[in-house]
């Protein structure tokens, strides 16, 4: 059951999450890496069983927690659900789907298969409001000149001898203080799937790239235009969707993303309980409930992934100086004033704005090379 006060009454949720656990990206293996076998034999990038199966449990806590929402017997009509291009996105939402809508006496079609078919949406990245951190360039020159930036450079003074330790180890030349953003998501691969880190990572090492992957989220919203482009146009369509008439038939939306999406959104929304890092199949819920006082509030919260011992983790966020996790809408409107997109910054999106068509594709930079380098020539759009 959904857990709201029992002066709130929830009308429709939105649910934010990153794809399950999967094996690492080709242009994440090392040239040292013991495990670019079992990468490749599961497929560069794919969803492992165990993500598969963390993405179907998080559809199971969803439909838990909020059953007396949906009712015993929802209609399919009453989901919108929408992923990335992604191939692992993709497979993400199905198992969602799987575990939030099983199948009940008239949906039933098929006696031994405890699935029921559901529509699911995507559009062509290059004009994905998901993927603009990505795609639109004039985001990507942003972020570039935080990272050619003296004092962002500063702040990597520390690793000077932690980068050559790990340079000589994986022979992957730090070109870029951010290099190890990749690596840091190979090892994390690595420990899902149970498997030991390499000798050359201590538990001291993995806590440093850890360390580094939060600066590189901080630096993604260093400004408020960059709040605007990388998490704006998500947050607009969520409101959107909250302000649509009551009569509406859809309860839930779901957006299977990757973790930038949810690491742009957390760090520009700053709550004071957040997260350092979004984790495989990691969830974030934007909440419309209806007060007693007949106005709309909103809350967010936050999954943290999950494990099979403790499965419903989900909590609300808290910002600020207060404890309070209910917003009127029009106190949240004032509080994401900095991440809602405005007329400057709609420009600097004109594949999002303009609707161009989607063959209008800006490949002008290639956003891997941009955080870690020219050394990764051959690597294709990073997205976590």
């Amino acid at each position: 059951m959904a857990s709201a006060p029992d002066e709130f009454r929830v009308e429709q949720v939105q649910f934010l999450f990153r794809h399950g656990d999967r094996a690492a990206l080709k242009w994440e293996v090392y040239k040292t890496d013991p495990y670019d076998d079992i990468y490749r034999d599961i497929g560069y990038g794919q969803l492992t069983k165990i993500g598969m199966r963390r993405m179907y449990r998080l559809g199971q806590m969803l439909r838990k927690r909020y059953a007396d929402f949906l009712g015993a017997d929802p209609e399919t009509g009453e989901f919108y659900a929408r992923s990335t291009e992604s191939e692992r996105t993709r497979v993400s939402l199905q198992l969602v789907l799987a575990g939030l809508i099983p199948p009940r006496q008239k949906t039933r079609w098929h006696d031994e298969l405890d699935w029921v078919p559901m529509p699911v949406h995507y559009v062509h990245h290059s004009t994905d409001i998901l993927m603009t951190v990505v795609q639109e360039a004039n985001y990507r020159k942003l972020l570039r000149e935080v990272f050619e930036s003296a004092d962002f450079r500063k702040q990597f003074d520390k690793y000077k001898d932690f980068y050559a330790r790990y340079t000589e180890a994986t022979h992957m030349t730090c070109r870029r203080p951010l290099s190890p953003i990749l690596i840091t998501s190979n090892l994390k691969c690595a420990q899902a799937l149970g498997l030991p880190r390499p000798d050359w990572c201590s538990d001291e090492d993995f806590a440093t790239l850890e360390e580094i992957m939060g600066k590189y989220y901080d630096s993604m919203v260093t400004t408020d235009t960059m709040k605007k482009l990388s998490t704006g146009p998500f947050l607009e369509e969520a409101l959107k969707n909250i302000q649509r008439p009551e009569d509406g038939r859809v309860k839930m939306y779901l957006y299977s993303a990757h973790e930038f999406n949810l690491g742009c959104f957390l760090r520009a929304h700053r709550p004071t309980n957040g997260p350092m890092l979004p984790e495989f199949g990691s969830c974030i819920a934007i909440e419309k409930l209806r007060g007693k006082d007949d106005r709309v509030y909103i809350r967010i919260l936050y999954w943290d992934g999950g494990s099979p011992a403790e499965p419903e983790q989900m909590y609300p966020l808290k910002f600020g100086d207060s404890d309070r996790t209910e917003h009127r809408l029009e106190d949240y409107l004032e509080m994401v004033r900095d991440i809602l997109p405005d007329e400057k910054s709609k420009e600097l999106m004109p594949k999002y704005y303009q609707k161009q068509s989607a063959s209008d594709t800006d490949n002008s930079t290639d956003f891997a090379i941009l955080i870690a380098g020219p050394d990764l020539l051959a690597v294709k759009n990073y997205d976590g």
